[in-house]
C-alpha cells in the first residue's frame, strides 16, 4: 500500500522525479520525468526490465558531481541548471535537488531521489524585471537630466538679471516633472499589481 501510494503521489507531482539505486541506475520515475527526459524507446526498455543509467541521460559534469556527492556523503545536494528537454530542446531552467535514500535499519545509503523543479517562468520573470528596471532607470534619467540643465541655465540667467527665457525654461521643466510623475505612478501601479494576492 505504501509503495502504491508513493507511486500515485509521484505521478501527480508537477516536478520531474526519479529514484536511483546505488549504481546510479533509474529505478522509478514519474510521468513528468519521462515526458521531459526519456524517449519512448527508453521508456519501453525500462518497462521491459532494461537498466538505464542516470549519467547516460545527464552528461553535465555538475549534475553527475552532485549525484555522486549525495550518494557518497549521505547529504542532500542542490543545483540550479539549464537542461534541454524532449519538449524544449533549447533548454529549461531547473532547481535540482538530490537526496540520499537510506535503509530503515542501518541507515545505509541505498540510492537517491532526484527532483527537477522547473523554474523557467521564474527566471523569465526575473529577466523581465531586470530589463524593466534598466529601462525605467533610463526613462527617469532623461527628464532629470533635462530638468537639471534648464535649472542651471535659469540660475545663470537670473544672476545676469536676464529673464527673457525664464517662462520657456519653466515650461520645459514643468513638462519633465509631469513626465517624472507619470513614470513614478506607473512604477507604483506595477508594484501594487505584482504584490496583489489575486494575481498569485
Amino acid at each position: 500500500h505504501e509503495r502504491e501510494e508513493s507511486h500515485a503521489l509521484m505521478r501527480f507531482l508537477a516536478d520531474a522525479v526519479v529514484s536511483l539505486d546505488r549504481s546510479e541506475r533509474l529505478k522509478y520515475f514519474n510521468s513528468n520525468f519521462a515526458t521531459q527526459f526519456l524517449t519512448n524507446e527508453q521508456i519501453e526498455l525500462h518497462a521491459g526490465g532494461s537498466e538505464i543509467s542516470f549519467i547516460d541521460l545527464f552528461r553535465e559534469p555538475e549534475i553527475v558531481s552532485i549525484l555522486q556527492a549525495a550518494l557518497a556523503s549521505g547529504r542532500a545536494q542542490d543545483l540550479h541548471c539549464r537542461l534541454p528537454t524532449r519538449l524544449d530542446p533549447v533548454g529549461r531552467y531547473f532547481s535540482l535537488s538530490i537526496s540520499p535514500l537510506r535503509e530503515e535499519n542501518d541507515r545505509e545509503v541505498y540510492g537517491a531521489l532526484a527532483i527537477f523543479h522547473d523554474i523557467t517562468d521564474l527566471k523569465r520573470t526575473e529577466q523581465m524585471r531586470a530589463e524593466f528596471v534598466e529601462n525605467a532607470s533610463h526613462e527617469l534619467r532623461t527628464p532629470l537630466t533635462s530638468i537639471k540643465g534648464y535649472v542651471a541655465t535659469a540660475l545663470e540667467d537670473a544672476e545676469k538679471k536676464s529673464f527673457d527665457q525664464l517662462p520657456l525654461f519653466l515650461q520645459i521643466i514643468k513638462k519633465n516633472v509631469d513626465r517624472l510623475i507619470e513614470l513614478v505612478n506607473d512604477l507604483l501601479t506595477l508594484s501594487a499589481l505584482e504584490s496583489s494576492p489575486s494575481l498569485t
